[in-house]
């Protein structure tokens, strides 16, 4: 009998001893439970000497090629003009920006980010673990726990779930993957948690190295229709409360419309197509605000991934409050004159001026803060 507990014992231990092995080398050490690795990313060429450098996706591109205006604003009354550079590029997640920042020889005095309009570009993790990364984020949302690893980083292999790392090379690899609009939800909420925690490092790490970062919301073309309403989103039978408002806008019965798309949008709250019905109509009712709301609230349920939405801005607006990073509302710059001019020169990209007047915002900042 002792033989037998003996072994049993043995056994459990050989069993738990492999079972730790394994949880141990099949984890990273790291204190966010990035489901991704980077082996290098690819660094264009870029003035160093430049004390402002831009950063981010195809928003901070455009941004970018206004760099000489915005050096103009900045330099305004100087007798030595201050140069303005670029790092950023299309198709390019926070966390592809993040690496790069970290890659820079020298941070620059100032940061100028601007993105979070195309984190969906590039796979940074396997849909299979979606459960597992979840897992692990509430693990590290634990204070005690984050503390932990922070200590020791090491234990970090075996407190978090092993996942399969994606791993990227330092080219950016678009994402030809066609999900299924459940898959699509469940993967925006782990894009969300990621966005904000890359946010988090990013501020943390240039204000750590003397640099002053400002953040900008992301541009929303309100009037961009929703490519892709979720399935299971409109039940069928609102089917003809939806030709009925689709006739009545016809005919620019708008306040006709408003009662029908109304009680579509209380029946159907996650449809992106309804949503945006509901927002041109109150749109022509001039109900700024309801429209607004209902617009931006359709690109969050868009299941086509092609652009960013009020969400990523909501994460941006939150996390620069809680680290005290400075922030420019582009978004709310170009609401604000919504309703007098046309915003957006097509679905993605705002109208030149907004670019102007966002450099010219953007310069006026620095100037204050460097006292010029």
């Amino acid at each position: 009998m002792k033989k037998i507990a003996s072994s049993v014992i043995i056994i459990s231990l050989l069993l738990g001893s492999a079972y730790l092995y394994l949880r141990f080398s099949k984890n990273r050490k790291q204190v966010k439970p990035y489901p991704y690795i980077i082996k290098s990313v690819d660094l264009p060429e870029y003035d160093q000497d430049a004390p402002i450098l831009i950063i981010g996706d195809r928003q901070a591109t455009r941004l970018a090629s206004f760099s000489k205006y915005l050096a103009q604003m900045v330099s305004l009354n100087l007798s030595k003009p201050i140069k303005v550079a670029s790092i950023a590029q299309k198709g390019e997640g926070l966390h592809r920006t993040l690496e790069k920042v970290k890659s820079l020889p020298k941070l620059p005095l100032i940061i100028l980010y601007l993105g979070g309009n195309e984190e969906y570009f590039e796979s940074t993790f396997q849909t299979k673990d979606i459960n597992r990364i979840t897992t692990n984020f509430k693990k590290f949302s634990d204070s005690i726990t984050r503390t932990l690893i922070m200590i020791f980083p090491e234990l970090s292999r075996f407190i978090y779930k092993p996942v399969d790392y994606k791993v990227l090379g330092p080219q950016i690899e678009k994402d030809v993957n066609n999900y299924t609009d459940t898959t699509i939800q469940k993967r925006n909420i782990i894009l969300f948690e990621l966005y904000k925690e890359h946010l988090r490092e990013l501020f943390d790490y240039t204000k750590d190295h003397g640099s002053y970062l400002i953040a900008m919301t992301q541009p929303l073309n309100l009037d961009a229709v929703p490519r892709k309403s979720c399935a299971g989103s409109f039940p069928q039978n609102l089917n003809d409360k939806y030709l009925e408002v689709v006739k009545l806008i016809k005919a620019k019965d708008y306040k006709a419309a408003y009662g029908v798309s109304k009680d579509l949008v209380v029946m159907a709250p996650n449809n992106a197509k309804i949503l945006y019905l509901h927002g041109k109509v109150a749109k022509n009712l001039n109900r700024i605000q309801e429209s607004i709301d209902h617009l931006k609230l359709a690109s969050a349920y868009d299941c086509n991934l092609w652009r960013g939405n009020i969400v990523y801005n909501s994460i941006l607006r939150k996390v620069s409050k809680d680290k005290e990073t400075a922030l420019y509302d582009f978004q709310k710059l170009i609401e604000s004159e919504w309703m007098q001019n046309i915003t957006f020169l097509d679905d993605v990209y705002p109208q030149s001026i907004y670019f102007e007047k966002l450099s010219k915002g953007l310069a006026a900042r620095i100037k204050k803060l460097l006292r010029l």
